[in-house]
C-alpha cells in the first residue's frame, strides 16, 4: 500500500517485460534484469572465489542476493537497506518470485538501516561487499559515493576481499561515471570499470576493486572468467567485452572532481548527464 511503488506491465515486443518503478524512475525490467545482476555479482567471486558471507549495501529488490545465493558456499548474506517497505515488498508479497525468494532464505539477514551508519559500526569484515545504490541524483544518495564511504567499505573488507559498485552509465553520465572511479582511487583502490548493455538501461556501468589486488591483477583474473554457476548472459567473453571502451571514454578524465563529504560534486555532474 505505499504509493511510491508502481508495478506495469509492457506489452510490446518485448516478452515478459515487468517493470518496477520507484517514485516514477525505473528501478529494473524483468525483461533484462538479469544482465545488470550477474555483472554486478559474479565479477566479484571471480577475483575471491571462497568468500562464504557477502554484504549488500542497497538492492533491497533482492536481484543481486539472487545471484549471490547461486553459490553454495555461502553461509551468510548481510543486506543493507534503508527501505523496509522495499525489503518487505520483495520479502513477503509475490513479488518475491521475482528474486526466485532470496530474502526469505534463511542465511540472509536484512538489515533496515543507512549504510553510512552500518559500516561505522560494523564489527566484522566481508570477502564481497556488493554495492548497489541507486543513482546520485539528489545529495543524500551522493554521500553515498563519497571517499568517505568508500573508506569505510575499505575498512570492512577483507585483505583478499572484492568490492564492486554501480555506477551510473559511462555512456550517458560519463563524467559522473569517472568521478565515482576517481573517488574510489582517492579512497586507496585500484579500481576496473565494466559496462553492460541492455534494452531498458541501454549502458550499464559497475567498478570492480579490492583492498590489494592492483589493476594488472584484476584485469588478468576477469579475462580468465568462468562461470561457476548458472549464468544467462555472463560467460569469457562478455567478461571481457565488458571491460572495453572506446578512447573518447576518457577525454577529460584528468580534470574531474573526486566526490567528498566536503565537497558533495556527483550530483551535479550527474544532472548535466555529460
Amino acid at each position: 500500500g505505499d504509493d511510491r511503488f508502481e508495478l506495469k506491465e509492457f506489452y510490446s515486443s518485448l516478452h515478459q517485460d515487468l517493470r518496477f518503478f520507484i517514485n516514477g524512475g525505473l528501478q529494473f525490467s524483468t525483461l533484462d534484469e538479469y544482465r545488470y545482476h550477474e555483472l554486478l555479482v559474479h565479477p566479484a567471486f571471480q577475483l575471491t572465489p571462497g568468500a562464504r558471507k557477502a554484504l549488500v549495501l542497497g538492492g533491497g529488490d533482492g536481484l543481486a542476493v539472487r545471484e549471490i545465493l547461486k553459490y553454495s558456499q555461502i553461509d551468510t548474506v548481510v543486506l543493507v537497506d534503508l527501505d523496509k517497505d522495499l525489503t518487505d515488498l520483495f520479502r513477503y508479497s509475490d513479488f518475491a518470485q521475482i528474486n526466485s525468494y532470496s530474502l526469505r532464505d534463511p542465511r540472509v539477514h536484512v538489515v533496515n538501516q543507512d549504510a553510512f551508519l552500518f559500516l561505522q559500526n560494523c564489527a566484522e569484515k566481508f570477502p564481497l561487499v556488493i554495492i548497489d545504490f541507486p543513482d546520485p541524483y539528489n545529495l543524500h544518495l551522493a554521500k553515498l559515493f563519497t571517499r568517505q564511504f568508500y573508506e569505510l567499505v575499505r575498512r570492512i573488507l577483507t585483505e583478499q576481499g572484492t568490492m564492486i559498485v554501480q555506477s551510473t552509465s559511462p555512456l550517458f553520465n560519463r563524467a559522473a561515471f569517472h568521478c565515482i572511479g576517481k573517488t574510489l582511487e582517492s579512497a586507496g583502490f585500484k579500481p576496473i570499470a565494466l559496462k553492460v548493455s541492455m534494452k531498458t538501461f541501454e549502458n550499464w556501468g559497475f567498478h570492480i576493486a579490492s583492498p590489494t589486488l592492483g589493476r594488472k591483477e584484476i584485469l588478468a583474473s576477469l579475462k580468465e572468467f568462468q562461470a561457476r554457476v548458472p549464468t544467462r548472459f555472463l560467460d569469457r567473453s562478455s567478461m571481457i567485452s565488458s571491460m572495453h571502451f572506446g578512447k573518447d571514454h576518457y577525454v577529460g578524465r584528468g580534470e574531474i572532481p573526486i566526490n567528498d563529504l566536503h565537497r558533495l560534486v556527483l550530483t551535479k555532474l550527474y544532472k548535466k548527464g555529460l
